[in-house]
């Protein structure tokens, strides 16, 4: 991060400065005490399992330059500037908010307004993290570029992942998630993307917004934000992304497979393990493409990838390269070799929407050998969670899938929507938690077996893979 001066700090957020001096500055943001650094800013955030007014007397006592609070910290206010405190510091610089959240994302919408640099910003339902990640992998074939580490896409996140900005840096890609109605608005606010890509819509945070159609609202902000100079890059073959089109005033560029679009896939190719090939179309022109990565919604992912991509002006080739050279990601549909047999690792997280995708590239998969599921609870569904586990259940009944071990009280459900289709009992384990799923599984498990492991990221189902490392290495 570039210094930034406490004036800066106090200007961007309506803050009070209580203690230091304005002309001071810092070269960091950090809200975790445990990780700070001096000269860096710890901002005390209060979430719902802490508070971080509570650390604040830790972050001075390793040398924090200020603190940004909502409430007066417990300290020597009174104590001129410089001199050693009790704890051994000196005195912070103090600046009192009103609140820090919006404190942080005020700062970081500051900071990134001084780099004129395109910012390309991903949302939707499914698909964010690898649609990001094969952006960044075309871009950085001629470009500097900062991306979304992890899952630092929200409120606190994506301000943390902009504080990395530098002169260095020529474009940047940012995930943006929500939960809630307002926060894509938010987070498009304080990162002023020129491009923003829309993947998708699925059920996913019923539990806080009731209904896919305000899931559909709540991921539309990033393209209704967007102005008439921007591009807004839509999924086509989405009937939600599709009718976000009317209240755009960007740009668009259309991708899809079923539906004409601007950037398309044609003549799709399914390699199985060795992922898929297709004849991409740019406009008027097409050239062939390989992806390592499996499954058709992978291949939507590249067409969003290949559209943000096209509209910053790259080439055919570094298109081309970029997409061919694009790794499968860990827990994200990712095979692993096992003594005999496969594992399909889908563990990062599950919607019924990203279920079914997964269960159709596993059918799609080698027809030599059983096909197994291992399926997790889906999480954040609200009420609609037991119809929608039950829903799931029947599509492995008909895409034939051999076994089926549930874990979880959520995925109970999946065995009984299995067992309602017509799939026989005997082939069906419902256990009660990860460690039972993967003893029962490493007895079951033999040569030829094809296993998809799946399941929300709370869920913890990788361990489930480690459980398999353990038995057969």
């Amino acid at each position: 991060m570039e210094k930034l001066k406490v004036s800066e700090l106090v200007k961007a957020t309506g803050g009070r400065l209580i203690q230091g001096n304005p002309k001071g500055k810092i070269s960091g943001i950090s809200t975790d005490s445990r990780k700070i650094e001096k000269n860096e800013l710890f901002i005390a955030l209060k979430g719902p399992r802490y508070d971080g007014h509570d650390f604040v007397q830790e972050a001075i006592k390793k040398g924090t330059s200020g603190i940004l609070v909502s409430q007066s910290p417990i300290t020597d206010h009174s104590a001129p500037e410089g001199r050693d405190l009790a704890s051994g510091g000196r005195s912070p610089i103090t600046i009192l908010v009103r609140d820090t959240l919006r404190a942080l994302g005020q700062i970081a919408k500051y900071y990134r307004e001084k780099f004129t640099l395109p910012v390309i910003a991903v949302t939707g339902s499914t698909g964010k993290t690898t649609t990001k990640d094969m952006i960044a992998s075309i871009l950085s074939l001629e470009r500097a570029v900062l991306k979304t580490q992890g899952n630092f896409n929200n409120e606190v996140g994506v301000p943390l992942t902009l504080f990395r900005l530098s002169r260095e840096h020529e474009v940047a890609v940012l995930e943006l998630g929500m939960s809630a109605l307002g926060e894509i608005e938010r987070l498009t606010r304080i990162s002023s993307p020129k491009i923003g890509v829309m993947t998708n819509v699925g059920e996913v945070h019923l539990q806080y917004l009731g209904n896919i159609q305000r899931v559909a609202r709540a991921e539309a902000e990033l393209v209704y934000a967007l102005g008439k100079d921007d591009v807004a890059i839509l999924n086509i073959d989405d009937p939600y992304v599709r009718e976000m089109r009317k209240g755009i005033k960007a740009r668009i560029i259309t991708y899809g497979i079923r539906r004409r679009a601007q950037v398309r896939a044609q003549r799709i190719e399914n390699l199985r393990e060795e992922g898929m090939r297709f004849i991409l179309r740019i406009g008027k022109e097409t050239f062939p493409l390989r992806l390592r990565c499996l499954g058709c919604h992978n291949i939507y992912n590249a067409l969003a990838a290949t559209s943000a991509a096209h509209a910053l002006g790259m080439k055919r080739k570094m298109i081309q390269e970029g997409l061919s050279q694009f790794p499968p990601l860990a827990g994200r549909m990712r095979i692993i070799k096992m003594r005999g047999f496969t594992i399909l690792d889908d563990t990062y997280n599950a919607s019924p929407k990203s279920f079914i995708a997964a269960i159709e590239t596993l059918r799609g998969l080698s027809p030599k050998g059983r096909k197994i599921i291992v399926a997790g609870d889906m999480l954040e569904l609200g009420k609609r969670a037991p119809l929608a586990h039950k829903e799931t259940g029947i599509y492995v009944v008909h895409s034939g899938i051999d076994r089926l071990i549930t874990c979880g009280n959520l995925a109970e459900y999946i065995a009984q929507g299995a067992i309602g289709a017509g799939m026989e009992e005997k082939r069906i384990i419902t256990c009660r938690n990860r460690e039972e799923a993967g003893d029962r599984l490493s007895a079951l498990v033999k040569e030829g077996d094809i296993i998809l492991i799946k399941g929300s990221r709370a869920t913890g189902m990788e361990e489930i893979i480690d459980k398999l490392r353990e038995v057969y290495g």
